[in-house]
C-alpha cells in the first residue's frame, strides 16, 4: 500500500497501483489524470479496469476548477470520456469503442448499463 499527497504523487513510479483513491478531488483536471494514471503500470494489470475513485463535497469543489467540477457533478457524460477529451481535445474516442464493447468506465456508463438490465 502507498498512501501519497499530490505533491509526492507525481514522483512515484510504483508498480502494481491497483486503486487511486482521493479524498477530495485535485483542483485541476489534468492533476486527476495524472494521479488516476498510477493505477495499473503492471504488464499483468494492463487489461484490467482498475479503480480511480473521487469523494467530494460541495464544500470540496469550491476550490477546483470549472472543469474538474464539472467533471465530479456531470451525472450523465462519461467520465472517461471527459479526461480524454481534456487530455487530448482530438482524440476520437468512440474510434476505440469501449462504450460499445459496454465497459463500465464510470459511475455514469455503470448507472446506464444497470439500467437497460
Amino acid at each position: 500500500m502507498v498512501i501519497a499527497s499530490c505533491a509526492l504523487s507525481l514522483g512515484v513510479n510504483t508498480r502494481g497501483v491497483e486503486m487511486v483513491l482521493h479524498f477530495m478531488p485535485p483542483r485541476r483536471i489534468c492533476d486527476y489524470v495524472q494521479q488516476a494514471g498510477r493505477a495499473g503500470r503492471c504488464n499483468w494489470m494492463q487489461d484490467l479496469q482498475l479503480p480511480c475513485i473521487v469523494y467530494f463535497t460541495s464544500a470540496s469543489l469550491v476550490k477546483v476548477d470549472k472543469t474538474m467540477h464539472e467533471y465530479c457533478t456531470d451525472s450523465s457524460a462519461c467520465k472517461r470520456q471527459l479526461a480524454f477529451e481534456h487530455v487530448s481535445p482530438n482524440f476520437d474516442f468512440h474510434s476505440v469503442g469501449i462504450q460499445a464493447a459496454g465497459f463500465e468506465c464510470c459511475d455514469n456508463c455503470t448507472r446506464r448499463k444497470n439500467k437497460r438490465l
